[in-house]
């Protein structure tokens, strides 16, 4: 970059910065003094208002005072500040505002400590020491009026701070290479003006984007519905259906509430982009638009819509998870059971009056084995238990464990057996003992006990080899 390029950016930032300091203040005292009218329209202070609104009126010729000296400084425009008389005006100019602002707020004060209203004297406190604070420092703004390399002074800008941020931020060159490709997305492009259109088409796809054009709202609704877009770049002001229209029913559609829309309008006004933001819109930018700017909020944009497709699918990760994890919990506990871990019992022991435990193996399980294909056992097992499970859950009954060839089942736990209960066993034990197979007939020995117990989470390894050893002396 050439030396006269780095000194006017230079110049333009001091300025910046510069304007910063001074018009923060002003700015700060109009909004005070608009929070104070509000308040005294209210609170029923009418007498306050003209005195406010007068003050606001002092402000807004301070600020406006204030941008023509930075800006004409900046520009290098000859103000004749250097001569002495003129400097003096300067400073009776800046004076006469800040004058009134403290001359009407003073007054103001004494009023309102009259009447007591103290959250209205902290407030116009604040708009006074803004007013203290410049008063001092128009000296400072006046010197400034000379140039931004203007005299050297202890109230000199930093400019050393200033130097330091533009040389961390690299200027954009006139013919630099666009940005690295990043990754292709899919972008709706809405706009009534062809030229428009065509513009924002072929920046996009020189982007790498696949671009689809829609030339009214109607057509981008449609569109928006049948389509997969990551971005929708939205003209307000259109015939028919208008930008803000297309935008409302685009966030209240859940197919297409969650595509960001940056809205782009000739209609560079302040109550239309806070709507377009409440409504949903990702963005604002005014035409004619900035082509660098326009590339940086539409990658800024896709980002994020990217992290957070990313964060939607690893939610959606988490939540199968969770529900895989949930089955094999319940394949392992009764449903009962997780629930009452859940709400942080840690150690689960109840004393059951009565509880029926049944017991099943199958007959010559260890010949069949033997004479089968792996696959094949764990074809037959896996079908036979995936029945015996249906039938438990229609009985009301609890799985306890699965060991080899035998199936555990219990009454009465967790929960206290239901009256009917006792006439349910013999029809459980008809359909056990005659299983359908597809192989070869299959008997299975069947036994329980009903009797009162101690029941936790895991049963004792005791219980089942009672279980076990009660089944070698049942009748298939």
């Amino acid at each position: 970059m050439s030396d006269s390029r780095a000194t006017g950016r230079l110049d333009q930032a001091v300025a910046a910065f510069v304007r910063q300091e001074f018009a923060s203040p002003v700015s700060g005292i109009i909004g005070f003094v608009d929070i104070l009218v509000e308040d005294a329209r209210r609170d029923g202070l009418d007498s306050f208002i003209t005195d406010l609104e007068k003050m606001r009126a002092a402000a807004v010729q301070l600020l406006s005072l204030i941008e023509r000296i930075v800006d004409g400084a900046a520009a290098d425009v000859p103000d004749g500040l250097g001569i002495e008389a003129d400097r003096s005006k300067l400073r009776h100019d800046l004076r006469t505002p800040l004058n009134a602002i403290k001359g009407y707020g003073e007054l103001l004060a004494e009023e309102a400590q009259d009447g007591g209203n103290q959250v209205f004297l902290r407030d116009l406190g604040t708009v006074l020491e803004h007013a203290d604070r410049l008063l001092a420092d128009i000296d400072r703004l006046v010197n400034f009026g000379e140039g931004p390399s203007g005299p050297a002074t202890t109230t000199t800008p930093p400019i050393d701070i200033v130097r330091d941020v533009l040389r961390t931020i690299a200027p954009i060159g006139g013919t630099e290479a666009p940005a690295q490709r990043g990754q292709s997305s899919r972008v709706l492009v809405v706009d009534d003006n062809a030229a428009n259109r065509d513009l924002l088409s072929r920046r996009l796809t020189r982007e790498g984007h696949h671009v689809t054009i829609a030339e009214d709202g109607a057509v981008a609704l449609a569109l928006a519905d049948t389509g997969s877009f990551d971005l929708v770049l939205l003209d307000l002001m259109m015939p028919g259906l208008s930008g803000f229209e297309v935008l409302c029913r685009l966030k209240a559609d859940e197919r297409t509430r969650d595509i960001p829309v940056i809205m782009i309008s000739a209609l560079d006004e302040l109550d239309s982009t806070v709507r377009c933001i409440e409504a949903g819109a990702e963005d604002y930018l005014p035409k004619p638009f900035n082509p660098v700017l326009l590339r940086a909020r539409i990658n800024a944009c896709l980002e994020k819509k990217r992290l957070r497709d990313r964060e939607r699918a690893i939610a959606e990760e988490l939540r199968a998870e969770k529900e895989r994890s949930e089955a094999l919990l319940l394949n392992i506990l009764p449903r009962t059971i997780i629930e009452r871990l859940r709400q942080g019992e840690t150690v689960i022991a109840d004393r059951v009056a009565e509880a029926t435990i049944l017991f099943a193996d199958l007959v010559d399980f260890t010949a069949l084995v033997a004479h089968s294909p792996p696959e094949r056992t764990v074809e037959l097992l896996g079908g036979l238990f995936a029945k015996f499970d249906a039938l438990a859950a229609r009985l009301g009954l609890e799985k306890i464990k699965t060991t080899g060839d035998g199936y555990m089942v219990a009454g009465g736990l967790p929960l206290p057996h239901a009256q009917t209960m006792p006439r349910r066993w013999p029809r459980w034990r008809w359909r056990c003992a005659r299983p359908r197979q597809v192989l070869r007939p299959i008997s299975a020995k069947i036994c329980n006990c009903v009797s009162a117990c101690t029941a936790a989470i895991l049963l004792p390894a005791s219980s089942v080899r009672i279980n076990s050893s009660m089944t070698s002396g049942a009748i298939p």
